[in-house]
């Protein structure tokens, strides 16, 4: 980042301290990694829905390792409770979804309602994956050691309400979708001859055909 900055001249005061928080975010993402036994299965795939009518990129669909509360067959071996179930806690391997998020002050319920909408898109495009967990996470602005923001929005939402924002959202959004269009810009303005030779307009649906259909 730092030789990055040099070569392209970035030298204003806002872009100084990119490297070193560039370097302080990847630590914290790392530690997370160490700490949950991340095995990445899927990296930034972009999936839509024939159901839904949406689409999006996933961040990261992996194995994780987390730790859960339960009575899994403990008992107190002494005093008044001899005998009864003991609250314990073990450790699982579950697979998850996970959105990055760059800010350090935790998440709102529309980053849970995206990350359950992601889901819910991977989910139908393999159905026979099935997803335990989809969280959100984020660095934070640690001192001393890297630390992180996670969160696991698994069951915060039922599947009534998820379903009548997707309503809305095609309602609101669906057909105003397909009617934008993509403005580019490439030449040279000349003076005194306008900026109709420089300004290229195409409807979002031709500017994703063009631009994408070798992938498909």
């Amino acid at each position: 980042m730092r030789d990055y900055c040099r070569a392209n001249k970035y030298t204003y005061p806002e872009t100084i301290e990119w490297q070193w928080k560039l370097r302080d975010d990847m630590a914290a993402y790392i530690q997370f990694h160490h700490d949950y036994k991340v095995k990445p299965i899927s990296v930034e795939h972009v999936m839509v829905s024939d159901k839904w009518g949406y689409g999006t990129l996933i961040d990261l669909v992996c194995k994780m390792t987390i730790e859960e509360k339960g009575f899994f067959g403990e008992v107190y071996k002494s005093g008044e409770r001899k005998g009864q179930p003991k609250e314990s806690k073990q450790s699982r391997e579950i697979m998850a979804v996970v959105n990055f998020k760059s800010g350090r002050n935790g998440f709102h319920e529309t980053n849970g309602l995206q990350i359950l909408a992601e889901k819910r898109l991977f989910e139908e495009n393999f159905p026979e994956i099935k997803i335990e967990g989809a969280f959100n996470w984020s660095p934070k602005e640690w001192r001393g050691y890297p630390s992180y923001n996670l969160k696991d929005w698994t069951g915060s939402f039922t599947d009534e309400e998820i379903d009548a924002i997707m309503i809305l959202a095609n309602i609101r959004f669906g057909d105003k979708a397909l009617e934008k269009e993509h403005i580019s810009f490439s030449g040279m303005a000349i003076e005194g001859r306008g900026l109709d030779e420089v300004i290229t307009k195409e409807t979002v649906e031709d500017f994703c055909k063009r631009k994408f259909s070798n992938l498909l």
